[in-house]
């Protein structure tokens, strides 16, 4: 993936808009990539780089997910 190649990107996260699913990856001190997932609400994704912990129930209020 072209992305992965930027040399200044050491996280990025993929947050589905239809159920609850997000993927986050982080860069290594090898160079190779971590990839953490979740799939419940009671799940906290932490961004290390800037410091941010955000438990996926806030990220998805207010979004209508397919029942």
């Amino acid at each position: 993936m072209l992305h992965r190649s930027i040399t200044s990107l050491q996280e990025y996260i993929l947050i589905d808009s239809e159920s609850i699913a997000v993927e986050h990856y982080k860069r290594n001190k090898d160079n190779t990539w971590l990839l953490q997932e979740w799939k419940e609400r009671t799940a906290i994704l932490t961004i290390t780089t800037i410091g941010l912990s955000l438990p996926l129930e806030e990220l998805y209020n207010g979004v209508n997910l397919p029942a």
